[in-house]
Parts: structure tokens; sequence; C-alpha cells
């Protein structure tokens, strides 16, 4: 979705990390918002039928484990106030 955005006015609201990200590679800013987004809580949904396969398993496996590796949003400095200080 970011690459979208290069060199138009367009706008777009995704995951602080995914447009920090984002802005590492692409000529795109991220501002902060004008308000408070609430907390989103992120989970893994899948159908009983892939319960069992095992390249399902290894899947869910792997997003579990680089999900645990990641700072909560508490650890992260990603207030408005925080974001407006960063020149991006």
């Amino acid at each position: 979705m970011a690459t979208a955005l290069v060199g138009t006015d367009l706008v777009a609201t995704m995951h602080t990390r995914v447009a920090l990200a984002c802005a590492r590679r692409l000529p795109i800013r991220v501002p902060p918002l004008p308000y408070q987004l609430p907390n989103m809580a992120e989970c893994l949904q899948w159908h009983r039928y892939q319960e069992n396969d095992p390249c399902h398993i290894w899947l869910r496996g792997i997003m579990l484990d680089i999900a645990r590796g990641l700072p909560s949003s508490e650890e992260l400095p990603l207030s408005a106030a925080a974001l407006a200080t960063r020149k991006l």
C-alpha cells in the first residue's frame, strides 16, 4: 500500500511499525495523527481443516515467534508527541 503513496498527496492509515519500516525505504512521511487511536489486538485465525496441516502449523509457529519478539505497544514511543519530533 505504501508504494501507492509515493509522489501523491494520498493518505493511508496503517500500523506505525509498518509505516516506519516503509518510510525507511520509500520517500514518504509518517506524520502524527491529530487524535489517539485505540490499541488493536492482533490474532491468527484459520479454518479447522488446516489445524493439523504441517505447512500451516509451521507458518503459525513462525508468525508467533516473530510476534513474541516484538515489543508491546506500551514499550514503543509512538505517541503523537513522540512522532512529531521525528524527521522522516
